[in-house]
C-alpha cells in the first residue's frame, strides 16, 4: 500500500540503478521507499535521509536542502555524516531478525541505504488488525528473536535508539525483523550539534533526554519494554520525562504498571520482566538484551538466596531516590519449554537496521563488577571494610545553620502532658559536624539504640557506620545494591538494610558477617525491627509487607492489603503490632500474632512517605507528599492534630525524647523541629543542598542526624 509525503520522490524516479515505485512510510528523519533493483530484476527498500523539520527538497527536483539558518546546516550534515557511517556499518552486519542493508548511496544532496524487502507488515500495523492487544505466544515468538538480533548488534559495538511496534516488521511467515534507527536523530540532539529532542515519545528511555545520562544498551532495552507494554495492555506508554519528574518530587508512577495493567493477559511473570525493562533510571533495568532473554525463557537470576548467604546479585545499581521502581527477580515460569522457544522461535532472514556507535553515543559500561552465575558473600562486593576517613568538618556555634522560628503548628488538639506549662518555647540546635564521603545520595541514617554510634546508607551502595561523638568513620559496610532504608535492633548488635533488589540484608556490626533472608524480587522502601529484636519487617513496590523472624530466617507473615506501593513501616514500641502506609494514603495497622489487620486510619489526602512513634507508643506521627503531618492518638486511633508549616513532601520523622518534639525532613531542603508539648513556634535547620531524605534522634535526644540528596549527613546538637 502506498503512503503519501509531499517531499518524497515521484514514482519512477531513479537512485542510481533503482527506480522508485511507491512510498512504504515516513518519520520526521526520513522517508523510506520500495524500488525496483534495475539490473537484477529485485524489489528493495530504500531509506532517504530528509530530516523535514530541518531540510526540504526544492520543487522540480530531487535535491535535498537543509534550512537557511545556521543551526540547520550544522544539524543536517551532521546528521547526514551519522547516517553514512552507519549504513557503512551495518552493511557488514548479518543477522536473520536484523533486516540486512545491502549498499549506501550518495545523491541529491542527501543519502539512501538500501535494504533487502519483503512482504509483510509492522507490528503496529499488526496491533491495529489484532484488536490491539497479543498474546503471550505471539509476543514470545516476536520478542525473543528480536532479543537475540539485538543482542548480536550491541555487541558489535551499536545501538538502535528507535524500538517501537512501527520498527519491528513481521515478514508473512510472522518471523519478525528490527528496521529503522534513531542515530541520526540522536546525532542532531546532541548537546554540541543543537538542544534539539530528537525521540519517540512513549518509547523513548530517559538518557534520551538533554543530559539526563548515558546511552547504552539498556537503552534500546526500554524500549523493548515499552514496545511489550504497548503489546500487553493496548496503550501507549506514558512519557519517560514525566515518569522521572514524578520520581525526583516522591509522587507516584504516572505509569500503571505492566502487572496491574495486562494482568486479565498475561501471566505474572512476563508482566514482571516488563516493569523491569521499563525502570526508570538505566542501571535498574537489564543491562544486555541476553539478560533479558535470559529471564524469559526462565535462565535468568533465582530467587533462592537463603538466610546464611546471597546466592546472586544480579543488577548493577540502584535508581537515586526512595521511590523506586520494580527490579523483579522472579524466575519466569517456562520452565523447560524456554530453551526450545529459543531455538524454535529464532529464525527468519534479510532485514533492515541501522544504529549508532556506542562511542559516539557517550556509551560506558556500568563501573560495577559483573556478577559470576554463582557468588559467595567473599565473591561479592558486600564485604566490611575498614575506612580511613578525613576529619569531619567541625561547626562552631557562631556558624550554625539554624534560622529564627518561621511558623507555629496549626493545632487540631494540643498534645500537652498534665503540669506543662504551655508557654511557647524554641528548641535550640546548632550545628555539630557535617559527615561526607558517600558517593551518592542518603537513603537513611539510624542511631544505635546503645552507645553514640550512627549509621547512613547511602545511593552508593554502602552503609557507613560513625562515632557521632566524634564525627569519625568507623566502619564501611558496602553492598552490591544499594539501601533504601536501615534500622538497628534493640541491643544495638544488628544492622538491617532493605535494599532495591528486594533483599533484606543483616549486618552483624560487631564482626561485619552479612546475613540475607528470603529475597522478595522487587525494591524494598522501608524497613523495621520489632522492639526484641526477633522479629524484622520490610515493604516496597509490590505492596506487600514481609515479616521474619531473625534467628530462623523464616517467613512468619505476608501481609496484604495496600494497593499501591508502601512507603513507610514502623513497630509499636511493644512490638505487638505493625503500622504501614504508603501511595494509597492509608495507614494500617496489623496485629503481629495473627497477621491480621486490625485497624486503619485514613484522612491524608496524599501518598504517605513517613511514619514514627513516640517512645510510649501513645502518638503516631505521618507525613505525606502534599506538605502535611498529622499526630494521631493511638488509643482513641484519631488525628489530634494537623501540621501543615512544612514547605514541601514529607520524607522523614523522628520524636524527640519523651514526645516532646518532633523532628521532619522535607524535599525543601529543611529539617523542621515542632515543640509538641507547647505547640510552640517551629523552628528550621537548614544548610543541606538537597532534599532531606533521613531524620534521627539519639536515644539520649541530644543529637538529630539528616541525611540529604546532597550526599552529606549534617550532626546537629541538642540541649
Amino acid at each position: 500500500m502506498s503512503v503519501y509525503h509531499e517531499n518524497a520522490l515521484e514514482p519512477g524516479s531513479a537512485v542510481a540503478e533503482y527506480t522508485i515505485q511507491s512510498v512504504l512510510g515516513h518519520g520526521g528523519f526520513g522517508i523510506t521507499y520500495l524500488a525496483h533493483d534495475n539490473a537484477l530484476g529485485a524489489n528493495v527498500a530504500i531509506k532517504e535521509y530528509l530530516p523535514q523539520e530541518i531540510a526540504t527538497r526544492t520543487k522540480h527536483s530531487a535535491t535535498v536542502i537543509p534550512h537557511a539558518s545556521r543551526d540547520a546546516i550544522k544539524n543536517y550534515h551532521w546528521g547526514l555524516k551519522n547516517f553514512v557511517k552507519e549504513a557503512r556499518a551495518l552493511a557488514r552486519f548479518k543477522h536473520p531478525n536484523i533486516v540486512r542493508v545491502l549498499r549506501f548511496i550518495e545523491a541529491n544532496g542527501t543519502a539512501y541505504t538500501v535494504m533487502e524487502y519483503e512482504k509483510g507488515q509492522t507490528l503496529f500495523q499488526h496491533l491495529k488488525n489484532s484488536q490491539q492487544r497479543l498474546d503471550e505466544r505471539v509476543l514470545f515468538r516476536i520478542i525473543i528473536p528480536i532479543l537475540n538480533g539485538l543482542h548480536e548488534v550491541h555487541e558489535t559495538g551499536l545501538l538502535h535508539l528507535d524500538i517501537k511496534p512501527e520498527n519491528i516488521y513481521l515478514r508473512q511467515d510472522g518471523s519478525p525483523m528490527l528496521i529503522d534507527f534513531g542515530s541520526a536523530r540522536q546525532a542532531m540532539s546532541d548537546g554540541s550539534h543543537g538542544t534539539k529532542i530528537a525521540l519517540t515519545h512513549g518509547y523513548a528511555p530517559i538518557e534520551q533526554y538533554p543530559d539526563k545520562g548515558k546511552l547504552g544498551p539498556w537503552s534500546d532495552i526500554y524500549a523493548i519494554g515499552a514496545t511489550m507494554y504497548r503489546c500487553v495492555t493496548g496503550k501507549r506508554p506514558g512519557e519517560a520525562l514525566d515518569r522521572y519528574r514524578a520520581v525526583l518530587d516522591y509522587k507516584v508512577d504516572p505509569l500503571k504498571s505492566a502487572v496491574q495493567a495486562g494482568a486479565k493477559n498475561c501471566q505474572p511473570s512476563l508482566l514482571e520482566c516488563v516493569d523491569w525493562a521499563m525502570q526508570i533510571h538505566a542501571k535498574d533495568r537489564p543491562q544486555s538484551a541476553r539478560e533479558l532473554q535470559d529471564r524469559f525463557v526462565g535462565r535468568g537470576r533465582s530467587n533462592t538466596s537463603t538466610t546464611s548467604t546471597v546466592t546472586r546479585d544480579h543488577a548493577k545499581s540502584s535508581r537515586p531516590s526512595k521511590a523506586q521502581y520494580r527490579e523483579p527477580t522472579r524466575r519466569v515460569s517456562l520452565g523447560r519449554i524456554g530453551a526450545l522457544l529459543l531455538l524454535a522461535l529464532v529464525l527468519g532472514g534479510g532485514g533492515w537496521f541501522a544504529s549508532t556507535q556506542l562511542s559516539n553515543a557517550g556509551f560506558q559500561f556500568p563501573t560495577v563488577p559483573t556478577p559470576t552465575p554463582t557468588l559467595s558473600p567473599a565473591a561479592t562486593n558486600e564485604t566490611a571494610t575498614k575506612a580511613a576517613s578525613s576529619p569531619p568538618l567541625p561547626i562552631a556555634a557562631s556558624s550554625s545553620s539554624v534560622t529564627p522560628p518561621i511558623a507555629a503548628i496549626a493545632p487540631a488538639q494540643p498534645i500537652a502532658k498534665a503540669g506543662v506549662a504551655q508557654t511557647p518555647r524554641k528548641i535550640p540546635s546548632t550545628l555539630r559536624y557535617v559527615l561526607t564521603g558517600h558517593g551518592d545520595w542518603i537513603q537513611a541514617v539510624a542511631f544505635a539504640p546503645i552507645g553514640r554510634r550512627l549509621a547512613t546508607a547511602g545511593n552508593d551502595r554502602t552503609i557507613r557506620i560513625w562515632e557521632a561523638d566524634t564525627g569519625s568513620l568507623v566502619t564501611t559496610l558496602k553492598q552490591t545494591y544499594a539501601a533504601n532504608a536501615i534500622a538497628y535492633s534493640a541491643d544495638g548488635k544488628t544492622l538491617a538494610a532493605a535494599s532495591v533488589d528486594g533483599v533484606v540484608r543483616l549486618w552483624d556490626v560487631r564482626t561485619a558477617k552479612l546475613r540475607a533472608l528470603e529475597g522478595i524480587g522487587y525494591p524494598l522502601f522501608s524497613i523495621a525491627f520489632a522492639a526484641n529484636g526477633s522479629t524484622v519487617a520490610a515493604a516496597g513496590k509490590d505492596r506487600m509487607v514481609y515479616v521474619w523472624d531473625v534467628k530462623t530466617g523464616s517467613r512468619l507473615h505476608t501481609l496484604e492489603g495496600h494497593s499501591a506501593e508502601v512507603n513507610a513501616l514502623a513497630f509499636t514500641p511493644n512490638g505487638d503490632s505493625l503500622v504501614s502506609a504508603g501511595a494509597d494514603r492509608v495507614i494500617r495497622i496489623w496485629n503481629m500474632q495473627t497477621g491480621k489487620e486490625v485497624n486503619t486510619l485514613q484522612g491524608h489526602k496524599d501518598a504517605v512517605l513517613a511514619l514514627a512513634f513516640s517512645p510510649d507508643g501513645r502518638w503516631l506521627a505521618s507525613g505525606d507528599s502534599g506538605q502535611t503531618i498529622r499526630l494521631w492518638d493511638m488509643r482513641e486511633s484519631k488525628v489530634v492534630r494537623t501540621i501543615t508549616d512544612v514547605h514541601h513532601s514529607v520524607l522523614a520523622l523522628a520524636f524527640g525524647p519523651n514526645a516532646a518534639w518532633l523532628v521532619a525532613g522535607s524535599a525543601d531542603n529543611s529539617v523542621y523541629l515542632f515543640d509538641l508539648e507547647t505547640d510552640g513556634p517551629v523552628q528550621t535547620l537548614n544548610g543541606h543542598e538537597g532534599y532531606v531524605q533521613a531524620v534521627a534522634v539519639s536515644a539520649d535526644g541530644t543529637l538529630i542526624a539528616s541525611g540529604g540528596r546532597d550526599q552529606s549527613v549534617r550532626l546537629w546538637q541538642t540541649p
